[in-house]
């Protein structure tokens, strides 16, 4: 909790959360001499414009246990996300490469989708330990963007993304404009 004037109280915002996850993941990315000192990646070369595609495009490598807070809709969650020794920190998490029905959407038959895929997504979740994989920044900002995994056993980890494609409760995405569920669902 923050302390406000008269004594008030208030909940931090994630964005803050996010930004500070994502800088400490890029402090030992550079450190690990994955990434140069000057914020672009090993990889990138010395082309500005090949470094600028790379640092947009590219995400923090590696994998951090998460616990779920809260399902938001379909395609997003709020967990607590371990990201050193006893340092956690709570944000929302855009899973990547997938669109699932907006819960606030136009149309009935979109706003019963996104209900169902938010209950499969918080069905997935809970069957067992998550793990963030390659986040970052999400394109609307408050939240991150990342791979997640849950195993339901140690030796078989799932990619939560293909599993919501399979069950139908979400579609593969580029990033690009979405297409309205409302028109492909009638």
């Amino acid at each position: 909790m923050l302390e406000l004037a008269h004594g008030r109280r208030r909940q931090p915002s994630p964005a803050p959360a996010a930004a500070g996850l994502l800088m400490a993941g890029l402090g030992l990315a550079i450190a690990a001499g994955d990434w140069r000192a000057d914020g672009a990646p090993a990889s990138a070369g010395s082309d500005p414009a090949r470094i600028a595609h790379t640092i947009a495009g590219d995400a923090l490598p590696g994998s951090y246990p998460a616990r779920v807070v809260r399902v938001l809709d379909g395609d997003t969650f709020e967990a607590v996300v371990r990201v050193w020794f006893g340092q956690d920190v709570t944000t929302r998490v855009r899973i990547r490469n997938v669109d699932a029905p907006e819960l606030k959407s136009q149309c009935a038959a979109e706003a019963r989708l996104a209900q169902s895929a938010r209950e499969a997504l918080a069905d997935v979740l809970a069957s067992g330990p998550v793990t963030l994989h390659d986040l970052g920044l999400d394109k609307y900002g408050g939240r991150i963007v990342a791979s997640v995994s849950v195993a339901a056993s140690p030796q078989s980890p799932e990619n939560v993304a293909a599993m919501l494609v399979a069950g139908g409760y979400a579609r593969a995405y580029d990033g690009r404009k979405r297409q309205s569920w409302c028109a492909l669902r009638g």
